[in-house]
């Protein structure tokens, strides 16, 4: 949930930020906040408000929040570094030829900056599954793996802990291996794309 969340929003407010516009400065600095003020702050002011305005905490509200938060800014300054380096030419050769805004983003767009989308996806994700602290404030009775993995050990040693190891171990390098046959391809149609460009 907060990988698609925050790749979207990450997407959408890196468009936004390709036109200029009155208190862009201030917009980039409030989304990158989130990144910069420490976890545990966060965290125990979420804790504080929903005490205060008598809202249950839980993994899919309150720390769903924080995480996207956390991960959003993160997945916006990868696409913001995609789109300085995107070739505007080509939309506007798209637009030209009377394709609609919507059709040259799926078509155009969204084809060339999919590799990027991939890494703020890789981003989002793994920011997101190793979080602790803002989870541990805000996730109720609700346990991620972290909090089960740090609760496990502060009592004893037990040997689902290493299996869980051996699990988190294979999956990353399952999605690491994705992510590579992902970008790959990206790349490959990148290069077909350009090569049928030149011989045009």
């Amino acid at each position: 949930m907060t990988t698609v969340v925050s790749t979207v929003l990450g997407v959408m407010t890196a468009q936004g930020f390709r036109a200029r516009f009155k208190a862009s400065g201030v917009v980039f600095y409030l989304v990158i906040l989130g990144m910069i003020v420490p976890g545990v702050l966060v965290g125990l002011g979420m804790a504080l408000l929903t005490n205060m305005l008598g809202i249950d905490r839980s993994w899919w509200g309150t720390a769903f929040v924080l995480h996207v938060v956390y991960t959003f800014p993160f997945a916006f300054l990868v696409m913001l570094a995609i789109f300085n380096r995107f070739d505007r030419s080509v939309e506007e050769a798209s637009l030209s030829l009377g394709v609609s805004p919507v059709q040259t983003f799926r078509r155009v767009t969204f084809p060339m900056i999919f590799p990027g989308v991939l890494s703020a996806m890789l981003f989002s994700f793994t920011l997101s599954y190793d979080e602790f602290s803002r989870t541990l404030f805000t996730s109720g009775r609700d346990l991620t793996l972290p909090l089960t993995i740090y609760g496990t050990f502060s009592v004893e040693i037990y040997p689902n802990i290493f299996a869980f190891g051996v699990l988190t171990t294979l999956f990353s390098f399952t999605l690491l291996l994705i992510y590579a046959l992902l970008m790959l391809r990206a790349v490959r149609s990148a290069q077909s794309f350009k090569g049928q460009e030149e011989a045009e």
